[in-house]
């Protein structure tokens, strides 16, 4: 492995480098690492290109978002959250912030229903929890749920990341539908145990014992039976196939892979660390495959060093990069 300062010297950086870059500064900055310093080379990165300027501009707009959150009930919820796990959700979603363009819409909306959530997760964290009728709620990492459960209805409304869930049966006198909602329909239980994946544009439904009914926004209906996964969108309800061997496998800390593209397992390693994983374009259709322990990302980077032609270059505990040897 090697490791470096924090130079940021590069030349001719396109537009995303650059975001990913201030997404660093941004994270080092509220790491309690940061000195005068960091802060000298701060000043040198900006200085290297107009679009260096403006960008690290907006993400002091952002900053300041963070810092002054709009409505007195956001300002009431943070009020309920430690300094570092606050440091810990800026860092996280610093990275988000400056992805793309279309997150940076919803900087004043997201992060604010995330910490308002009954229950969440940091990245790399996991949460099992007994809900109040004896069912199991497993949190992946990076995970938001708000909960309502009342004398009608057992509600789970996803906002963000992964859950499992095992469905405990009501009483027979007065039972209540057990429903998961997500921005792109809802999901009825059925006696059954399920995991439920956010993307951006649809969700991903797994049904490993039971079945369940899903309703899209524009109430396309379709039931999914054990065994069986799909996704779905507002308007659709994809095709269904057999149930993916690993689909359960986080809630035992693991992936699996199996002759995955290295730029797709950095992607799905990224989930579980927080800051910034990326492979370089010269390596990203390297085949991969074994298990690796997500909930331990050091194990999982000397895993790829060691069986793979590459090297782990971090500039700093957050920021690394797979680079070709």
């Amino acid at each position: 492995m090697t490791h470096s300062a924090l130079p940021f010297e590069h030349k001719d950086l396109n537009q995303q480098t650059i975001l990913e870059e201030a997404a660093e500064w941004l994270t080092l900055i509220h790491s309690g690492e940061f000195t005068e310093i960091h802060q000298k080379q701060l000043q040198q990165w900006q200085a290297q290109s107009p679009a260096h300027q403006s960008t690290w501009n907006k993400a002091e707009a952002i900053l300041k978002t963070l810092h002054t959150p709009p409505g007195s009930l956001t300002r009431q919820t943070l009020e309920h959250v430690d300094q570092h796990s606050r440091r810990r959700m800026i860092k996280t979603f610093a990275i988000m912030l400056l992805a793309t363009p279309t997150v940076w819409l919803g900087v004043q909306l997201k992060p604010w229903q995330t910490w308002s959530a009954d229950l969440n997760t940091a990245k790399g964290e996991q949460k099992t929890v007994e809900l109040a009728d004896g069912s199991q709620l497993i949190l992946n990492t990076a995970s938001s749920v708000k909960l309502n459960f009342s004398e009608t209805q057992r509600h789970i409304k996803l906002i963000q990341g992964e859950i499992l869930i095992k469905t405990a049966a009501d009483p027979a006198d007065s039972p209540r539908p057990f429903i998961v909602s997500a921005e792109q329909g809802q999901m009825l239980a059925l006696g059954t145990e399920f995991a439920i994946r956010q993307f951006d544009e649809h969700v991903l439904l797994a049904v490993l014992e039971g079945a369940v009914e899903v309703t899209t926004l524009n109430r396309t209906k379709q039931i999914i039976h054990a065994g069986k996964q799909t996704t779905f969108t507002k308007q659709s309800i994809g095709s269904t196939q057999q149930t993916s061997s690993q689909t359960a496998l986080w809630t035992k800390g693991m992936l699996l892979a199996k002759a995955m593209r290295l730029e797709d397992l950095v992607t799905e390693l990224s989930r579980y660390h927080t800051g910034k994983i990326r492979c370089e374009p010269a390596i990203a259709e390297m085949k991969v495959s074994g298990a690796f322990p997500v909930t331990d990302i050091p194990a999982c980077l000397t895993l790829l060093y060691k069986t793979l032609p590459l090297r782990v270059s971090y500039i700093t505990r957050w920021w690394i990069t797979l680079q070709p040897l």
